[in-house]
């Protein structure tokens, strides 16, 4: 009983010390302003041939069609 009790109050502890630092962490943010790089435009973003470019010129992959065979159903093979 004593052991589960202390078990019970060193994760209380663990996780009030957790959230205790999460909210300090999260408290600094508002004062941080984050800059995002600008975007840059590539050529190949904005050209017509890339975009219009037919896809259907790829085979389509295609499985060879599916067959018994012979050590499937072979009961010496299973057992």
């Amino acid at each position: 009983m004593k052991s589960r009790l202390s078990k019970l109050a060193f994760l209380a502890a663990i996780g009030v010390v957790a959230l205790t630092g999460i909210q300090a962490k999260s408290g600094n943010s508002m004062f941080v302003q984050e800059v995002e790089p600008e975007l840059e435009i590539e050529n190949w973003m904005v050209d017509d041939s890339f975009w219009s470019k037919a896809t259907t010129s790829l085979d389509p992959a295609t499985e060879k069609s599916l067959a018994i065979e012979a050590w499937m159903t072979d009961d010496n093979y299973w057992n």
